[in-house]
């Protein structure tokens, strides 16, 4: 009662405005995509008018490849309680995003929040991929444009997950040239030309047959990149020497091949997504290297 409906142009549930008080109540749906634009479109515009002249901003930059406390330390001038800006950090499956937020005259807002962003990413270096809600797999889209470079994927654990996310940014398909999800050893025998004695000598999980797969991918669809993801992601199948979290990467272009292990935490759906990542920020720094 007494409350002013919002409509919501992107689906059915429409949102309520209400005075309680001195207080302005807006409640709106939690689904993403309806959530912002209904902020955008109703919320926003009644609170610059009571508010007017004042606005909260926040930018966010995004890092992957450092630890939350090794952030913590190289930024800790900047995350000083009470400072303004305000700066902190929110971490998931390995992505480290640095949130810096102030509320005040736009402009005045705008500057502070641009020159910490500037200082966030001179420190951070080469770990800051993006900023805002893009993820890895857009900054490896744009590499590859501006690098005119092509891929191809040969993935395991991660059951494709890697390529489900390149194919999110439009565009890819002038890049990605062929993704094959090699779970059974017969598939990478069959499929990438992994030779059997490998997978026998030093097991499915291991450089050698990494390595393999990134060849034998490059090889098959003439990419000027190949990235290859082989891993236990568990429950089961860890060992002594091989734990549930091993996974081992190879990336191989014209100069080589290479391959990285990493050791990861979570269960299982936790694991692959942080090897997803993992895989797509490997291939972001052999973009970056040219």
């Amino acid at each position: 009662r007494g409350a002013d409906v919002l409509p919501n142009p992107v689906g059915t549930a429409v949102g309520m405005a209400a005075r309680v008080g001195t207080a302005r109540v807006f409640c709106i749906p939690g689904v993403p995509a309806e959530m912002r634009t209904m902020l955008d479109n109703e919320v926003l515009p009644r609170i610059r008018e009571v508010a007017p002249g004042r606005v909260t901003l926040v930018r966010t930059v995004r890092t992957f490849g450092l630890r939350e406390s090794e952030v913590a330390e190289v930024l800790a001038d900047l995350m000083q309680p009470g400072r303004r800006p305000q700066v902190g950090t929110a971490v998931h499956a390995g992505v480290i995003d640095i949130h810096i937020h102030a509320s005040g005259d736009p402009d005045e807002v705008g500057r502070l929040l641009g020159a910490d962003a500037a200082t966030v990413c001179s420190r951070l270096g080469r770990a800051v991929f993006g900023e805002g809600d893009k993820g890895l797999e857009n900054a490896v889209a744009a590499l590859l444009a501006r690098r005119g470079a092509t891929i191809a994927l040969a993935e395991s654990c991660t059951g494709g997950l890697v390529a489900a996310r390149l194919v999110n940014v439009p565009g890819m398909s002038e890049h990605l040239m062929e993704a094959v999800v090699a779970y059974a050893n017969a598939s990478k025998v069959k499929t990438l030309g992994v030779p059997a004695e490998l997978i026998r000598e030093h097991g499915a999980v291991s450089e050698p047959v990494a390595r393999a797969m990134a060849e034998g991918a490059r090889r098959r669809a003439g990419a000027d990149v190949a990235l290859a993801v082989t891993g236990i992601a568990g429950p089961g199948g860890g060992s002594k020497e091989k734990p549930v979290g091993t996974v081992w990467f190879a990336l191989s272009d014209a100069a080589g091949t290479e391959g990285v292990c990493e050791h990861l935490l979570g269960d299982r759906t936790l694991i692959r997504e942080r090897a997803a990542c993992h895989a797509l920020n490997l291939l972001r720094l052999r973009l970056l290297e040219g």
